[in-house]
């Protein structure tokens, strides 16, 4: 079995960040490395937006910019896993990072002594630094055919055993390039720390060791003081630093210590401030200020602590570089961030390891109190929160589950959904109130009716109405699930409801008080050459409804000469000569530029028009259910009748070319245009007029030739009737009406929309490559959920109109219609297919030449338009019912729609009701330990310096018994190592634990569940069901430590879920060790009780009754994860990989069936069928298969002569209960030999895998796995597809792999396995070898070879890399070409299958 892996979600967490001139040499961006992936944010309007992101296929160690002398655009230089320094540079044009030179510096790996754990630049000098020992210094220059590396030089440090704590270069003028290294020695006992210089000599290529000097051994990091100096001025050379310790700062010059100042202490954590250390900081800017006729520099920094808190450090030197003072305030408090960001000295941006990277405006960096102790500020004083970057890292586990409302009760619902309508309402007001257009549009004088909540009800009784109400939820099958993930860390935990999707920021929700339902949309501009929309018009059945936009506030107008408000309006455009026409059921209205209005109606009483489409030029009417009658602007500014046509066929839908990029000039500036409109209608207000006059575009020098007609036509029309078809017109004045393609469809085409692209791609292979060129994409919406899309060839006068095979998409059931509306998005035009269930956005990637389907988390509207205005550059305006919609969709570098519920302590572990969906979520924290790692260091250190005082005098005193004392040292020694090792391990954690109680759908009804007894600590969760009552079981342990991992005894409880969302426990019994893991299936209750597997059997009385067990250290080392598949129990070790085990419940037979040969440091597993799937702590995959099991083999059997006369009915006291198997199976177990476990898939992600679970997505599924740095991944098995398209003809039939012992049926299965492997054969062979032939095409930028990534732990197999499959897009056309030549395909048949694969698992 083979299976396409795809990454559905990239890591969220991020490691190293730097900021400079990577896209504009004007312009600062910031560089974020996230693991393996490398991330490019711009910055542009106040925000950060992800431009690029591109995966390294290895692992990034750190990152720096480099500078390079010419003054162009920055470079980043990146040290990876392969021992490879990669200098990386943007692509403006592929908007891709680009390898300029790579070259191998260390070997392969990550050891302590190989440089490139920390990199430090100075311009384009570069300082790689290893973990000991070990640094090089470097130079990158331009070459002729881009850059190299020159003068590469390492250097060992003096002392053999020293760890490098953190280095930079120093800001001098000399010739010499020198740089500060902290370094611990760790030879000294004490742990003692000294300052170092070296200086790199590139003539020589030689580091040489300059100065040394002992600094405070808390030490951890420094910052070096910018240059002051004029350039000029070469005399004085700036060393000038700051060394941050624990509650200190010192201030160095030339080596000497000139200042030190203390940091101002929390006073939340004043007994354990000295343990805080500043783990990151940034210059800010300096100011220059004479004092005396002496320049003075002032130079302000930011730093940040081990809690988060911002202090700001200034430091005054004069121009010799001489110390003048230095202080520190406390600034704000933020979360804690890997390394601070800052731009144009006014954004802060603050990424962080675990939990999301928040972009603040630095309001006012003036500081008037400076204080010793202070309280972190509860609000932001001096920074304003703008935007965040939404992070699920530490994603600890996860749950895939739907919850739908059932309507039990119709009126308690409708009662229930409009107290939520109205609280989101108010709540909305509050937040929107004295606001701007930016974040929403009031309505005045439109018929608007909005509900407000006056009075408020009381948080009880909302309380009471929440926990009624959750009887109401039930579980939803056969739907798109949510991804309940566990996040964050203590008190910024939360859960987080993640719908694949855009996420959608609603401006505003407004009820329209009307009798009739508005059908119809548009927004409208003053003229063509307006950037802004400045009307709405809103058609219903018997009216129109113009609306006016201005300053924020939308108006009603009551009378206007643009419309006639007093019919239906079925279509209105702006013309491109600045005409408007509106088209009704009996014609059109036709307003000309010069005032003057023309009408055009239908002939014949009896007949109406059916459809109608119009664009900039052009208009064509279906009157009746067959005729068509095409309408044509001329340059006199008239309409006139060109044709018409009789069809066949009824009409079901038509469209044709709608060009909206106007290119004629408009000699009137834009703000002059707006301003004299605005004029125009204030003067109209204030003589209250009522009438309204559509201002038209005034033209100065107005000449036909700027105005191409016939650039905007559109040549051909395309036409969908009933009878399953689509067929293509040409409007050609020479062929006009001729049937150029006709495409058989298998049901009518409900809405047609054709998107027109700007992209560098060369539609066809036989013309030239032409940058820019345009394209068009024509998408079908079907009545039976599905979505076509062809390219078209935009030289129609070719035979071959349709390029590509069609790319059908599956967005709904059977009877679901798919309805398009084309809007813009990311300054391209995009489409939304509106689907029975939910709609999705349909845009154009150009990064890759590729199409994004993504689904817009947010509920189904009627009816989409596009409009424009300032704040809002991409809105959306839809109809609902009776309801008004303004709404932003989110940009495409978020794949998931975010829900958090917060959460107080550390989540582990979720369980979810399997009736109404109500989650158990077991929370755990370490708050302190009593014994403190650091006075039990300084007791040590104290007791070290009078011992070796008295061993010196005992050699001066005795001199001849010398072997004697070289003895009784090294006793001492040792006992002093283990009562150090004694008081280092026997600590004792105290833990805060509990079980939190909560709905997704209510997020207040949180409710938390505390143990009683002291010291408990639960770990592992699971639900019961018996006779209609479901109980929650519980493992926890008592006076429980990590290292070593200890447990005083453990508990099982279980506890009773009762309807007012309580648990009253019913029984508790005691246990050896910690019960991690638990799995329930049916009355029996499997738990994992260290290295112990047992069983209990839930029994009428509500009790746990033990029937077996299975206690061998030397097989079992530490139980985390367990699985039941009817009689086999699949279990996984902590460090031992996985174990199959067979239990008879008849017999209470329990026998050790199966193990895997191969060690794996087991996370979670998940078995589905036959087949296995498992992750590890390393980051690595596997899939495995379950071998055959012979039932007669009785020497694995392991059986209990106790289970078979009576059950145990006291297990109070285990000790006196053990199984008598267990001796048994200690003195045998060389008798016991299991099989195998087939290894058929390995993959190596990189990250450590949380989660494995199965997803059904309509008539598909694949398994989904997260990680613990928010990764979300996918494995789609390669049997749901034939060899070319998606098999949608057994798509609900599936493989029925149960674990059987019969041969028969084994047999049949094999026979089956080796017809479809068969049919598989040609999809797994065609990515297989498109997979090898990328292999030869494509460097990977971390230096690594693809296939030996993936095969990082094991040899890769059984697994396609999709992600590497879709670098395709991004090669050249030639590289392209010479893959598709090698495959015996085209390159449009490979980028398509490459999008089915990705649509599948939507």
């Amino acid at each position: 079995m083979s299976f396409y892996h795809l990454t559905i979600q990239q890591p969220t967490s991020i490691f190293q960040s730097t900021k400079g001139n990577f896209i504009e040499s004007t312009k600062e961006d910031v560089v974020s490395s996230r693991g393996r992936i490398l991330t490019l944010y711009s910055y542009s309007h106040n925000s950060l937006i992800e431009v690029s992101t591109i995966q390294f296929f290895g692992f990034i160690r750190d990152l720096c910019v480099v500078t390079m002398p010419d003054g162009e655009q920055d470079l980043v230089a990146v040290t990876t896993d392969a021992g490879f320094l990669s200098v990386i540079k943007f692509d403006q044009e592929s908007k891709l990072f680009v390898c300029v030179h790579q070259e191998q510096i260390t070997d392969k790996g990550l050891k302590r002594n190989l440089p490139g754990f920390r990199i430090y630049s100075k311009n384009n000098l570069l300082l790689l630094t290893a973990v000991e020992q070990t640094v090089m210094a470097l130079i990158i220059e331009k070459a002729k055919n881009g850059y190299s590396i020159k003068k590469k030089v390492s250097h060992k440090t003096s002392p053999e055993c020293s760890l490098l704590v953190d280095a930079c270069w120093l800001n001098t003028f000399e010739k010499f390039h020198s740089f500060y290294t902290i370094e611990m020695d760790c030879q000294n006992s004490l742990g003692q720390k000294s300052l170092t210089k070296y200086r790199f000599d590139p003539k020589i290529s030689k580091i040489i060791e300059k100065n040394r000097i002992t600094i405070d051994p808390s030490s951890n990091f420094f910052i070096n003081v910018p240059n002051n100096n004029n350039k000029k001025n070469k005399s004085n050379d700036n060393e000038c630093i700051l060394i941050f310790s624990e509650g200190k700062v010192t201030f160095y010059n030339k080596m000497e210590n000139q200042k030190t100042i203390l940091i101002p202490i929390n006073k939340n954590y004043r007994n354990d401030q000295k343990t805080l250390n500043i783990n990151c900081g940034i210059f800010c800017y300096s100011e220059n200020i004479k004092e005396k006729e002496a320049l003075i520099f002032k130079n302000y920094f930011l730093i940040q602590n081990d809690l988060g808190d911002l202090f700001k450090l200034t430091l005054v030197l004069n121009n010799k570089n001489d110390f003048k003072s230095i202080s520190i305030e406390y600034f704000d408090t933020v979360s804690v961030s890997t390394n601070l960001i800052l731009l144009d000295q006014r954004f802060l941006f603050v990424p962080s390891n675990f939990g999301s990277h928040i972009f603040y405006q630095v309001k006012d960096w003036e500081i008037n109190e400076n204080k010793e102790l202070f309280l972190p500020n509860q609000e932001l004083k001096h920074l304003v929160y703008i935007h965040e970057i939404g992070s699920i890292s530490p994603l600890i586990n996860s749950k895939i589950l739907q919850i739908e409302k059932q309507l039990f009760n119709k009126d308690k619902d409708k009662e229930h959904e409009q107290d939520q309508m109205n609280k989101r309402k108010t709540k909305k007001e509050n937040e929107n109130k004295n606001q701007k257009i930016d974040m929403g549009m009031d309505f005045e004088n439109v018929n608007v009716n909005e509900n407000e909540n006056e009075n408020e009800n009381e948080n009880e009784n909302e309380n009471e109405n929440e926990k009624e109400s959750i009887n109401d939820y039930k579980l939803k099958d056969k739907t798109i699930p949510n991804l309940y993930c566990l996040s964050g860390i203590s008190n910024n935990s939360s859960l987080q409801i993640l719908e694949y999707g855009l996420p959608v920021s609603e401006m505003s929700e407004y009820e329209i008080n009307s009798e009739n339902k508005p059908i119809k949309i548009w927004s409208v501009r003053t003229n063509n050459c307006s950037k802004y929309h400045d009307y709405f018009i809103i058609s219903y059945s018997t009216k129109t409804e113009l609306l006016q936009i201005k300053e924020g506030n939308v108006f009603s107008v009551l009378e206007t000469n643009l419309l006639d408000l007093n019919v239906q309006t079925l279509e209105c455009n702006l013309m491109i000569d600045n005409s408007f026409i509106q088209i009704t059921k009996n014609g059109f209205r036709h307003l000309k530029n010069n005032g003057k209005v023309a009408n055009w109606k239908v002939s014949s009483k009896q007949e109406s028009i059916e459809h109608c489409i119009i664009n900039s030029s052009q208009i064509i009417l279906n009157v009746g259910k067959k005729k068509i009658i095409y309408f044509e602007l001329n340059k006199k500014g008239d309409m006139p009748e060109k044709n018409n046509f009789q069809l066949n066929e009824e009409i079901y839908s038509f469209n044709f070319l709608i060009k909206e990029n106007f290119k004629f000039i408009n000699t009137v500036d834009d703000d002059e245009s707006e301003s004299e409109n605005e004029n125009e209608n204030e003067n109209e207000n204030e003589n209250g007029s009522d009438k309204y006059i559509f201002p038209l575009l005034k033209i100065k020098n107005y000449s036909e030739e700027k105005l191409n007609y016939d650039l905007y036509k559109s040549p051909f029309l395309i036409v969908g009737n009933l009878k399953n078809q689509i067929i293509f017109f040409s409007l050609l004045e020479n062929n006009l009406f001729h049937n150029m393609l006709t495409i058989d469809l298998e049901s009518p085409a409900q809405s047609i929309e054709i998107m027109e692209i700007q992209t560098n791609i060369n539609v066809n292979t036989n013309l030239k490559k032409q940058e820019n060129s345009k394209v068009y994409f024509l998408n079908i919406g079907l009545d039976n959920g599905e979505l076509i899309q062809y390219l078209i060839n935009p030289n129609t006068s070719t035979e071959n109109l349709i390029i590509n095979e069609p790319n059908v998409l599956k967005l709904g059931g059977k009877n679901s219609i798919i309805k398009l509306f084309k809007i813009q998005f990311m300054g391209a035009n995009a489409v939304i297919a509106k689907g029975l269930e939910k709609s999705w956005l349909i845009s154009y990637l150009e990064s890759n030449n590729t199409f994004k389907y993504t689904p817009i988390c947010y509920p189904n509207c009627d009816h989409y338009c596009f409009f424009s205005q300032r704040g809002i550059p991409e809105g959306v305006i839809a109809i609902d019912s009776n309801k008004l919609k303004i709404f932003i969709i989110e940009k495409l570098c978020k794949n998931f729609s975010e829900t958090f519920i917060p959460l107080n302590n550390t989540p582990r572990k979720i369980v979810s009701h399997p009736i109404n969906g109500l989650m158990f979520i077991l929370l755990r924290d370490i708050i302190k330990k009593k014994n403190n790692q650091q006075s039990t260091i300084k007791h040590i250190q104290k007791k070290e310096k009078p011992e070796v005082m008295n061993i010196e005098k005992e050699k001066d005193n005795y001199d001849n018994d010398n072997d004697d004392d070289d003895k009784d040292k090294g006793n001492d020694e040792k006992k002093n190592a283990e009562n150090e090792i004694k008081l280092l391990t026997n600590k004792k954690d105290i833990w805060k634990s509990n079980i939190a109680i909560i709905h997704p759908n209510y997020p207040n009804t949180l409710l938390f569940h505390e143990f009683k007894q002291k010291e408990e600590v639960g770990f592992s969760l699971s639900i019961l069901k018996k006779y209609n009552e479901y109980y929650l079981i519980v493992g926890t342990g008592v006076s429980v430590s990590l290292i070593p991992r200890k447990c005083k005894i453990g508990y099982i409880a279980v506890y009773k879920i009762t309807k007012k969302m309580d648990l009253e426990l019913i029984t508790k019994i005691k246990v050896e060790d910690i019960p991690y893991c638990l799995y329930v299936e049916k009355d029996f209750l499997y738990a994992g009780i260290g290295s112990i597997l047992r069983i209990y059997k839930f029994n009428d009385e509500e009790k746990l009754i033990q029937k077996q067990e299975f206690a061998n250290k030397q097989v079992l080392n530490f139980i985390v994860s367990l699985s039941v598949k009817k009689d086999f129990i699949i279990v996984g070790d902590l460090s031992k990989s996985i174990f199959l085990f067979r239990y008879t419940k008849e017999t209470h037979i329990l026998r050790f069936v199966a193990k895997d040969p191969l060690t794996r440091f087991i996370t979670t597993h998940y078995n589905d069928k036959k087949f296995l799937f498992g992750g590890d702590k390393f980051g690595n995959l596997f899939v495995s298969k379950f071998p055959k099991v012979n039932p007669n083999d009785k020497s694995k059997k392991i059986t209990n002569s106790n289970n078979n006369k009576k059950d145990y009915e006291d297990n109070n006291n285990l000790n006196n209960s053990k199984s008598s198997f267990q001796k048994w199976n200690i003195e045998n177990r060389n008798i016991v030999n299991p099989i195998n476990i087939k290894n058929i898939a390995n993959f190596h992600i990189g990250e450590m895998i949380c989660s494995i679970q199965k997803a059904f997505s309509q008539n598909f599924y694949s398994y989904i796995y997260t990680t613990i740095l928010g990764t979300i991944g996918s494995l789609i098995p390669l049997k749901l597809l034939n060899a070319i398209n998606v098999n949608t003809e057994n798509n609900n039939e599936s493989i029925d792999y149960d674990l059987n012992d019969n041969e028969d049926e084994n047999d049949n299965e094999d026979e089956y396995e080796n017809k479809e492997k068969n049919n598989n054969d040609n999809l797994f062979i065609f990515f297989t070898k498109l997979q090898s032939l990328l292999q030869e095409q494509i460097k990977t930028l971390s230096g690594n070879v693809h296939s030996h990534w993936r095969s990082y732990y094991l040899t890769s197999k059984g697994i396609i890399d999709g992600d590497f499959c879709e670098l395709f897009f991004t090669l050249n056309l030639n590289q392209q070409k010479l893959i598709a030549n090698e495959m015996e395909s085209s390159i449009l048949e490979i980028s398509s299958k490459l999008q089915k694969m990705r649509n599948i698992v939507l």
